[in-house]
This record gives structure tokens, C-alpha cells and sequence, in this order.
């Protein structure tokens, strides 16, 4: 599920990378205009740097919400583990009073 959505929004970029491509091309066609120059004009521009935020806070999240999906699974883990070993004591005698 958190792949999906980083993979959307990777994509999102990558075609809001072509149209504005695309669009730079178009408006930029009188002269001689290098590739340099349509990708400058395309990371520069406001509606790129907006989908280029919202993929970076994609991949944050992702990663935010993986740590808290491991802390979650050694919580599990643990209490497992302290499930299993209050068992044992009490079959064995040792938690009786």
C-alpha cells in the first residue's frame, strides 16, 4: 500500500515532467533552445516544484510509516515473548503465591 501511493505520485512527477516538457518545446521553439535550457525552465517551474514536494513527502511518509510498522511488529514480538514465558513460570510453579 505505501509503495502505491510513492509509485503514484513518482509517476504524477514523471508526467508532469513531460507536459511541461512538452509545453517548454512549444513555447520555446523560436531559436536555438538546448535541452539544458527546457529542463532548467522545467525544474523551475512552480507547478513541477508542487508535484516534486508532494513526491518527497511521499517517500517521507513511506518511510515514517515503515519505522512505525517495525516498532509495531517488535511490540508484538515482545509481548509474545512475555505471554510465553509467564506461561512457562506458571506451569512450572514459580507465579503462585
Amino acid at each position: 500500500m505505501l509503495s502505491v501511493t510513492r509509485r503514484a505520485r513518482s509517476t504524477d512527477l514523471e508526467c508532469a515532467y513531460a507536459q511541461l516538457d512538452k509545453e517548454y518545446r512549444a513555447t520555446l521553439s523560436g531559436g536555438k533552445v538546448t535541452e539544458k535550457v527546457i529542463e532548467s525552465n522545467i525544474l523551475t517551474d512552480a507547478r513541477y516544484v508542487a508535484m516534486q514536494n508532494k513526491y518527497l513527502d511521499a517517500v517521507e511518509n513511506t518511510g515514517v510509516l515503515r519505522a512505525a510498522c517495525e516498532a509495531m511488529r517488535q511490540r508484538k514480538d515482545m509481548l509474545v515473548q512475555l505471554g510465553a514465558q509467564r506461561r512457562a513460570e506458571a506451569s512450572a510453579g514459580f507465579g503462585t503465591t
